[in-house]
């Protein structure tokens, strides 16, 4: 009963964080500080929402997909993952986006 009440409660601060904080700051807004920061931390939060609901509803799932997760992470910051020769001119760089990302579009959690 109480896993129930855990799960009902994280679905509705999901929705009701999701739904104050679906779209960035726009326009004047987007240029104050305080509101981009908030917009960002409503979707760090609204990410570990999403993982603790999955985590309920499927733990088998979740459980691969975090120890997933490690292992690549573990890959790709291993020394010998940054001496990988990509070809003659490709590079492994992230490409910087303009806009603040949604919490649907984190990859990859340390």
């Amino acid at each position: 009963m109480l896993v129930e009440q855990d799960l009902a409660h994280a679905i509705e601060a999901f929705r009701e964080l999701e739904a104050r904080h679906h779209s960035p700051p726009r326009g004047r807004a987007a240029l104050d500080r305080v509101q981009r920061d908030a917009f960002t931390r409503a979707h760090v939060e609204l990410y570990q929402l999403a993982q603790l609901i999955a985590s309920r509803v499927e733990p088998e799932v979740q459980a691969t997909l975090l120890a997933t997760r490690r292992r690549v992470v573990v890959h790709i910051t291993a020394p010998e993952a940054r001496q990988i020769a990509l070809g003659a001119h490709a590079a492994l760089r992230p490409a910087k986006l303009h806009r603040p990302i949604r919490w649907d579009e984190i990859m990859l959690t340390p």
